[in-house]
């Protein structure tokens, strides 16, 4: 057997362990994952936008707000495959063990058959990958374009080249942050002086984004490459009181798919131009983010600091979808930390018998993709990249220190000094209070889920859990008012929701729904009284202003009702017919 059949079949066998561990993953998801075929946040957006294009709908109007490649891929495997979540998620699993494979490839080709069987396995061991994979989020595509067009890159023929630029121009269509690779690539070949090279991936890239700015373009009469919303996204990283992780607005809902409408409205209050549109309103916000740090150069230190912190700790922070709350059996077949794979890449490149440093392509995609989060703000799903191209320096570092430890314990303690130092760094840093900030929230948000789909024992140990980790959020009060309300204990959703509004005393959902409480417990004027500032500040917000006209014909202020009745319509909330006629009437019943 030949050096190359030996790696093909270890390789091979690792594929094959990894598949199967992820079918059974797949296979007891839905007792763990009240997500698991009704998607929350993001997902439930590429799934909406799929079926849209299914149905002969079409795609969102305006320059594209989230980008596009997931949901046409989505749109072609439900057409093949039907919508069947079970399936969605094995493909994308798939797509991961074929991540593996490919990225094993680049460490043979840089540091031996060793180096490549490592990569795999430090890989297919990660969580977040497994995590993620059983989610409909475009990672698992986006990973899987990234590698494949890494193992082009390695081959450096013009066609090879082409075929990068045309992978890692599609992976931008999904993950468009992903421009800083190719862009970072190109600059490496002008560098190498290559520029033949560059100038054909610059070009393959280009053959891939242009039909979609040109979509864009026509669309909105703006240059957008792919979609319009990095201005808000920079500042829930980057506005006042940011922390590193995504930290949302004032007066947003919190629902992704009225976050453009939000942004926009928001941003023509504040500028006074209601002539805004959204790509307008969404360089607004970045303008603000950019703003918000200029003003304090101290403030925008730390926050660098802590981002960058974040980006290196072992910590996985949740965003829509929180590896954390994981409770899949299966899961415990990946148990490798990112502190791991972040000590072995350094291994990998800082010895030159590691192999690593002949990675530059690889080297200067981790780079790229390390801006992101630092850039942005820092989650489980924008790191979820940089770790899967880090595998490759880490198999190379695996395959060295095991080399070298053959010489000796002595010569094993000095080859593991460096990855183990960086692994401790990794574990230790001090980021315990925003992990359980977000933990928490993600706890509450399954309860939620959980409540919708009748599992009332799973919903209350989550909020329990959420509130003991954090008991000053009010989202998290929020979700347990909700809950409470659901299971008709209006005592105790009276007092969630009061928790949750002294903790944000403007959020309109909190004090819609609170009214509404107090209102069907027979506190009317408790209710007009507290909504009252909430409309003047959030008069788009349909459940207060209706719950405030109701609030007051129900404390028998029917005059002042007629007064709310008509500001409601000014700001284009049509009242139910009923409420209006008790108003005219001047009997509530």
């Amino acid at each position: 057997m030949t050096s190359n059949d030996r790696y093909r079949l270890g390789a091979a066998l690792i594929a094959v362990a990894g598949i199967g561990v992820r079918i059974g993953y797949v296979l007891a998801q839905p007792d763990s994952d009240p997500w698991f075929s009704r998607p929350t946040m993001d997902g439930a957006i590429y799934v909406d936008w799929a079926r849209s294009l299914l149905e002969g709908h079409g795609s969102p109007s305006g320059a594209y707000y989230q980008a596009p490649g997931y949901p046409w891929f989505l749109t072609g495997f439900f057409a093949v495959a039907g919508f069947g979540f079970s399936l969605l998620y094995i493909f994308q699993h798939g797509l991961v063990v074929a991540s593996a494979w490919l990225l094993g490839e680049v460490s043979r080709k840089s540091a031996g058959e060793v180096a490549g069987w490592a990569t795999m396995i430090l890989g297919l061991g990660y969580q977040p990958l497994l995590f993620f994979a059983s989610r409909p989020v475009g990672e698992a595509l986006a990973i899987f374009l990234l590698s494949s067009a890494i193992l082009a890159l390695s081959g450096r023929s013009p066609r090879m080249v082409g075929l990068a630029g045309l992978l890692v121009g599609v992976a931008v269509l999904v993950r468009p942050n992903f421009l800083l690779i190719p862009l970072a690539w190109i600059v490496l070949g002008v560098f190498r002086k290559r520029t033949r090279s560059s100038a054909i991936l610059a070009g393959c890239v280009m053959i891939v984004l242009l039909p979609v700015a040109i979509r864009n373009y026509v669309a909105s009469g703006h240059f957008v490459p792919v979609s319009s919303n990095a201005g808000l996204t920079l500042y829930h990283g980057n506005g006042p009181g940011a922390l590193g992780i995504f930290t949302p607005p004032d007066r947003f809902s919190g629902r992704v798919d009225l976050q453009r409408d939000e942004s926009t409205r928001i941003a023509r209050e504040q500028t006074g131009n209601q002539a805004l549109d959204a790509v307008e309103a969404d360089r607004w916000w970045a303008g603000q983010a950019v703003d918000a740090r200029l003003r304090s150069i101290g403030e925008t230190t730390v926050l660098l600091l802590r981002k960058i912190t974040l980006t290196v700790a072992s910590t996985e922070i949740g965003l829509d979808y929180h590896p954390g709350i994981d409770e899949n059996r299966w899961r415990r077949a990946a148990p490798f930390s990112f502190a791991l794979i972040l000590g072995l890449a350094a291994a990998g490149w800082f010895p030159r018998k590691g192999g690593g440093e002949k990675c530059g392509n690889v080297l200067v995609a981790a780079a790229a993709l390390a801006i992101t989060p630092i850039l942005f703000y820092v989650s489980s799903r924008y790191r979820l990249p940089l770790a899967t191209v880090l595998l490759v320096p880490a198999g190379a570092g695996l395959s060295w220190i095991a080399h070298e430890c053959r010489n000796g314990w002595r010569r094993c303690m000095v080859c593991l000094l460096l990855p183990v130092s960086l692994g401790i760094v990794s574990w230790q840093m001090p980021t315990a209070g925003l992990q359980e900030a977000t933990l928490a929230g993600a706890l509450a948000n399954r309860a939620g889920a959980w409540q919708k789909l009748g599992r009332a024992g799973k919903a209350g140990k989550d909020i329990s859990e959420a509130l003991a980790m954090d008991g000053e959020s009010s989202p998290i009060w929020f979700q347990q008012g909700s809950i409470l309300e659901a299971n008709d204990d209006l005592g105790g959703a009276v007092k969630a929701y009061r928790a949750a509004h002294e903790l944000a005393p403007l959020n309109p959902d909190v004090a819609g729904n609170l009214a509404g409480v107090l209102i069907k417990t027979g506190r009317a004027g408790q209710a007009a009284e507290l909504l009252g500032p909430v409309v003047a500040g959030s008069p788009w917000h349909r459940v207060c202003q209706v719950n405030r006209v109701v609030a007051l014909a129900g404390s028998g202020d029917y005059q002042e009702a007629g007064v709310a009745a008509h500001e409601a319509a000014a700001a284009g909330i049509e009242l139910p017919p009923a409420l209006l006629a008790a108003i005219e009437t001047g009997k509530m019943e």
